[in-house]
């Protein structure tokens, strides 16, 4: 019995240390948030930049597993890349890109006028023949650059507003930091009638969204997160979620691939559009939703691959190729009974 009550005691006090250390890591990333907006009032925006890209060394060196994990994942994922410090100079940027949406932000909201100028737009043509259509249309991204924080707000200053589909912060370990990005992302810019759709844990996300695409609008969904749908991903089956497609086909809207980038160390901004992808409704909705979950899993690599460091999501892509060889595994078997 007193072995018993020792275990229990020891997953209670493990329990409660996880707990403190997320509650610890909200309060930061907070504190982060709001100390780095008074700083960019003082101190220029280079400046700024040098100091997140410097923190993110701190947490690539002093980090040691993780730095060694983060390396045998971009290596595997790029085998072509021979030489290390090519490799290392990917995982470095990759920490750095976990806390630079904050700066992204900042920036935008303190040189919006600037950024707009400046802004490089590479494809906007594709954009253009995908909305000319009517009807709605499926904006796609990546967690790439500073498209998880600013793509809808330079969307809308483009005159091209869409409603993306996002967690809801109360369901995320940690919440106050996610809900108050969240808020100043909006009030960076958006669609003021509908400026997000919450996803999760008591949210319905499909019955808007489907009411907006109705209104011929714009909905905004990001392709590198867990799912059930395995499709190749840097070589090797990838499990991810395949909402965008079945959206795609059951409002037989296109997807118009979109990342915004970071261009430089200053203020600066490239928005790169992909061609439409279109459905093709044969009947078979299962083969339809993942010949569509093919094109996008192409162009989520290829957003990805023109600047690696800049994707946030290197820290979950083992988990995402496991599942995706369980599923793959599966769905072999069940072809070969």
């Amino acid at each position: 019995m007193n072995g018993q009550n020792s275990g229990g005691d020891e997953e209670k006090r493990q329990a409660g240390m996880k707990g403190a250390i997320v509650r610890a890591m909200d309060f930061i990333m907070l504190l982060l948030f709001r100390f780095t907006y008074a700083l960019s009032y003082v101190l220029p925006a280079i400046v700024l930049r040098l100091v997140f890209e410097t923190l993110g060394t701190l947490i690539f060196l002093f980090r040691p597993r993780m730095r060694k994990d983060l390396y045998k994942k971009i290596k595997e994922a790029f085998p072509g890349i021979k030489n290390d410090y090519e490799i290392k100079r990917i995982a470095r940027q990759a920490c750095s890109s976990m806390i630079m949406p904050v700066l992204d932000g900042i920036f935008f909201a303190r040189y919006k006028e600037k950024i707009m100028q400046n802004l490089k737009i590479a494809g906007w043509e594709n954009f253009e023949e995908a909305d000319s259509r009517g009807g709605g249309l499926l904006v796609m991204t990546t967690h790439t650059g500073a498209t998880p924080l600013l793509l809808h707000a330079v969307m809308a200053n483009l005159g091209k507003p869409y409603t993306p589909i996002t967690w809801c912060p109360k369901n995320l370990p940690i919440s106050k930091y996610p809900d108050a990005m969240l808020k100043f992302g909006i009030s960076l810019g958006c669609d003021p009638e509908d400026p997000v759709i919450f996803a999760g844990p008591g949210f319905d996300a499909i019955t808007p969204a489907r009411e907006i695409l109705k209104k011929g609008k714009r909905i905004g969904l990001t392709v590198d997160v867990p799912g059930k749908c395995a499709v190749p991903l840097f070589g090797r089956p990838a499990a991810l979620a395949d909402g965008v497609a079945h959206f795609s086909l059951d409002a037989n809207v296109p997807i118009v691939p979109v990342v915004l980038y970071r261009d430089g160390w200053g203020p600066r901004l490239m928005l790169r559009v992909s061609k439409p992808i279109y459905p093709q409704n044969t009947g078979n909705r299962k083969e339809d939703a993942r010949n569509i979950m093919l094109e996008c899993a192409r162009e989520a690599e290829l957003q990805i691959m023109r600047s690696p460091g800049q994707w946030m999501c290197w820290f979950g892509l083992w988990k995402w190729w496991e599942a995706g060889k369980e599923l793959a595994g599966a769905e072999n078997r069940k072809e070969e009974g």
